[in-house]
C-alpha cells in the first residue's frame, strides 16, 4: 500500500514496466522516489541536481569507491565508449 500526502492527480503516472516478465522467480520491489516538490516546474530543477551529480566529489568514500570500481570495469569491458550518430 502507497502512503503519501498527495491527490492521485498531482502524482507522476509512471508505465508499467515489463520487469515482472524477466523476473518471474523472484519479487522486484521498487523502493525509490524522486525527491521533487509538488510543483509540475520544478522538475526541471530536479534533473539539473542529477545532471550535476559529480560521483568522484562525493563526500561519502563508500560512493567515491564503487563509482571508481564502475568506471574501472567499464573501461575493462568497454561499456562506456561513446557511439556518435550516424548523420
Amino acid at each position: 500500500m502507497e502512503v503519501t500526502d498527495e491527490a492521485p492527480e498531482q502524482r507522476a503516472h509512471v508505465p508499467a514496466l515489463a520487469h515482472h516478465e524477466l523476473t518471474r522467480d523472484f519479487r522486484l520491489e521498487d523502493v525509490w522516489t524522486l525527491p521533487t516538490p509538488k510543483r509540475p516546474e520544478d522538475f526541471s530543477r530536479l534533473v539539473r541536481r542529477i545532471a550535476s551529480f559529480d560521483p568522484a566529489r562525493s563526500s561519502s568514500c563508500v560512493v567515491r569507491t564503487l563509482f571508481a570500481l564502475r568506471w574501472k570495469i567499464g573501461k575493462l569491458f568497454g561499456w562506456d565508449v561513446r557511439v556518435s550518430p550516424r548523420r
